[in-house]
């Protein structure tokens, strides 16, 4: 490996894992255990989305921090 691809390894490794997680159906059976435990699906729903949204946000601004991009205005 070349020191870029460490380096964009370094950067994005935390991403990484969480899109390796949210791919796999860890989460579905998460949420289904969750919503049998506590019964609160509606809340259990929220907080879910909540997270996506989340994830959304962060990957969109890894994209707007990236070093060679059209929005590099944004850094300022």
């Amino acid at each position: 490996m070349d020191s870029s691809a460490i380096r964009y390894a370094n950067d994005y490794k935390i991403l990484l894992v969480i899109a390796l997680i949210c791919c796999t159906p860890a989460l579905k059976k998460l949420k289904e255990w969750l919503c049998r435990k506590c019964g609160a699906e509606t809340a259990v729903t929220a907080v879910f989305d909540l997270c996506a949204v989340g994830l959304v946000i962060v990957s969109v601004s890894y994209l707007v921090m990236g070093g060679n991009n059209p929005f590099i205005y944004f850094n300022f």
